[in-house]
């Protein structure tokens, strides 16, 4: 009921952006996201008051680390699964059966690496305990592949209303830990309850489109699935770099305390970046469709969301940097001081978050170009390191977050041929209203 409440707010002003073209499913998700967001801020505010900058840290530094073995764990299947639906070059339940267990056999191999890791090159025995509680909840993530079916068959308004959902039960669930005064392993313990929670509310959602499917495994395309999911894996882990490694290069130079407080500040951007994933999630099987047309159908439709992407991301830079400030006081309090700089800094991160997301579902509309991915997330990663290797010790927190706008930047405009490279960066530019 509230989400279809908020869709019908936003569906004139998308109906403006995309031409009339999946206005209600960007409605419907958008309202979704919402609820989410809203979820998630008040979830992080409450635990970060409870548990101070230190120990608010420590959690943000194991989530940075569990970014990566995630990142492992999806091997880039996500995509490919959703694009081999909507080609439907397999049964649906010959794709989904596949995909599950190969899902899962990646996440057992990203449970050894996490572990080896750990032992290997983590001094600190409290992030070990956390990271080894949280590390089983990668098996769990097999799950997620039939968020695909979903997707391929255009279902957002169930998926949506379910992630809307699990937003609130995992508000509950934190808030019900602050109410009982519970230590800092119990955060992290939590996200197992969330899994299951996940499993359970969207299983019960989709079960009328998956009754009665038998589960299949092929293992040809079990191969596929490997094969093209490892570019993007590849890229993924480059993107987790650049997107969690300044919590990790903070939390080794200065500590868990200035990690917290940055933490604090970058957390309202890291969520509104949730956005542009959510409506590339509706628009990415149309820009499949429009390319067996034709190139320049899947360009023009890439185009309506680039433009929706550069309201939405210049929309939320410019509010977040008159206000920051005071919305960190207001959020945080008083022990998390230099959030707010932070918060304003790294708000103009979410305009290339947002256009890059969305450059990511043309490429990824076709197979052929994962390679360019690969390549712009690698730059943007080592772009970031560098960056952060002189920014940190010079300008602590706030250099960390300097150095993440601008290898976001290189990042999304970095190319290096005509014919795959390109052209993303030309549909944004066009997407600008610029004549390229």
């Amino acid at each position: 009921m509230a989400v279809s409440a908020m869709s019908s707010g936003l569906t004139q002003t998308l109906q403006r952006l995309l031409a009339g073209r999946n206005v209600r499913a960007v409605a419907m998700v958008s309202a979704a996201w919402g609820v989410q967001f809203t979820c998630v801020v008040l979830a992080s505010v409450m635990v970060a008051r409870y548990l101070g900058p230190s120990q608010f840290g420590s959690i943000n530094y194991v989530t940075a680390l569990m970014t990566f073995a995630s990142t492992v764990a999806s091997f880039g299947m996500s995509t490919v699964v959703t694009r081999e639906l909507v080609n439907g070059r397999y049964d649906r339940e010959v794709i989904l059966g596949t995909a599950v267990v190969t899902r899962a056999s990646t996440g057992f191999v990203a449970i050894c690496v996490m572990l080896t890791y750990l032992h290997l090159f983590e001094p600190s025995a409290t992030a070990v305990a956390l990271a080894s509680v949280a590390v089983g909840t990668l098996l769990l993530e097999s799950s997620l592949v039939f968020d695909c079916g979903m997707q391929a068959q255009r279902a957002f308004g169930s998926s949506s209303s379910a992630k809307a959902l699990l937003a609130i039960g995992n508000l509950a669930m934190r808030g019900s830990l602050v109410l009982l005064g519970a230590g800092l392993v119990s955060f992290i313990a939590v996200q197992y309850a969330e899994s299951l929670l996940y499993i359970l509310v969207f299983g019960w959602i989709t079960r009328a489109y998956f009754k009665g499917m038998p589960a299949r495994y092929d293992f040809r395309l079990a191969r596929t699935l490997l094969l093209h999911g490892a570019p993007i894996m590849l890229a993924g882990i480059a993107t987790a770099i650049y997107l969690r490694i300044d919590q990790v290069m903070i939390a080794h130079y200065l500590g868990t305390d200035a990690l917290g407080r940055y933490s604090a500040g970058v957390k309202l951007a890291e969520v509104a970046s949730a956005f542009p994933g959510i409506v590339a999630y509706v628009l990415f099987p149309s820009i499949i469709e429009a390319r067996k047309t034709s190139e320049e159908k899947a360009e023009r439709e890439a185009i309506k969301l680039y433009r929706l992407m550069y309201v939405a991301g210049l929309g939320f830079s410019v509010v977040v940097t008159v206000i920051g400030d005071w919305l960190a006081q207001l959020m945080f309090g008083t022990a998390y001081e230099g959030a707010g700089t932070v918060l304003r800094v790294y708000a103009w991160s979410t305009v290339f978050v947002f256009l890059h997301i969305a450059s990511q579902a043309q490429l990824l509309s076709q197979a052929k170009t994962t390679h360019v991915i690969v390549v712009r997330t690698v730059v943007g990663a080592v772009t970031n390191i560098l960056l952060n290797l002189v920014l940190i010790p010079r300008m602590g927190i706030v250099g960390a977050a300097w150095a993440t706008v601008v290898s976001y930047g290189v990042a999304l405009f970095f190319f290096f041929d005509r014919q795959y490279s390109w052209p993303p960066v030309r549909s944004m530019l066009r997407a600008a209203g610029l004549r390229v």
